[in-house]
């Protein structure tokens, strides 16, 4: 579970403002948009999360081999921005709430 907090990406605008937060944990189901190197801007739902290794695999992104054969890219958290969270677990709608950004002073204002 320590591992699983490496592999965060930065939010949207949009879900910064919802949740505020600048950053959460990837996840399987997540949409996610490229944001360097040769598959900038490309978009995609994630397929895999290694935790072994730190990286990313997105459906539809993958380089043809010269034998025809199809590799999936891996990617480095870091260099993904979450566009759509998949929210089937109550546990993660739980951690989205919880703290963020600004959240103490909230407390005392309200």
């Amino acid at each position: 579970h320590i591992r699983h907090k490496f592999l965060s990406a930065m939010l949207s605008k949009d879900l910064k403002k919802k949740y505020r937060k600048n950053a959460f944990p990837l996840r399987k189901g997540d949409a996610v948009v490229v944001m360097r190197g040769k598959f900038k801007k490309k978009e995609g739902r994630i397929k895999d999360v290694s935790l072994k290794k730190a990286r990313i695999k997105i459906e539809g992104l993958y380089i043809t081999k010269k034998d025809g054969t199809n590799i999936d890219v891996s990617f480095d958290p870091s260099k993904l921005m979450i566009k759509e969270l998949n929210l089937e677990d109550k546990e993660r709608i739980a951690a989205l709430n919880r703290g963020g950004k600004n959240a103490s002073e909230d407390k005392h204002h309200s």
